[in-house]
């Protein structure tokens, strides 16, 4: 993490100047794949069939994820509610 901080930081002559701050700020990888989508879906399912709203703790965790308009739709489709 330090190399990569000082190379973002422009110890090494490249500028990456809102990445930098975007990244350290953030604690990202920038070489990362994006993901998925950009924007927050009200419901996602993930791989495991556990549907997380907003509301949930799992919500912003869950990347590999289908999208839903809303709970029940997600879980007519077959997926459930977490258990905590």
């Amino acid at each position: 993490m330090d190399a990569l901080k000082r190379i973002l930081g422009n110890e090494a002559g490249i500028e990456y100047p809102a990445l930098v701050e975007e990244c350290i700020e953030q604690g990202r990888n920038p070489f990362a794949a994006p993901s998925p989508m950009t924007t927050d879906q009200p419901v996602k399912k993930s791989k495991s069939g556990i549907c997380h709203d907003r509301s949930s703790r799992w919500y912003k965790r869950t990347k590999d994820f289908i999208p839903f308009d809303t709970l029940e739709e997600c879980l007519e489709s077959g997926g459930r509610l977490p258990k905590r």
